[in-house]
């Protein structure tokens, strides 16, 4: 997992390696900090609104995965 970037990795003794899929780390972002990535069009922005909402606008290029569907499917999100 280090190798993939992780820094903080403990008690990962036993994880297999990921063949199938390649890992993808998550980050929080200041205002400034989205505003600077959406300007150098970095990563991947996920949009959790509602439909109506996104059509309304939306950062350009933003995916949209609604919340209430993600909540909706325990293949996705575990308890």
């Amino acid at each position: 997992m280090q190798k993939a970037g992780f820094r903080k990795v403990s008690n990962a003794q036993g994880v297999k390696d990921y063949k199938d899929y390649e890992l993808v780390k998550f980050i929080t972002l200041l205002a400034h900090e989205f505003q600077a990535a959406i300007d150098k069009k970095a990563g991947t922005f996920i949009d959790v609104r509602e439909a109506k909402d996104y059509e309304k606008g939306h950062v350009e290029g933003a995916k949209i995965l609604m919340l209430r569907i993600l909540i909706r499917s325990s293949s996705i999100i575990t308890s």
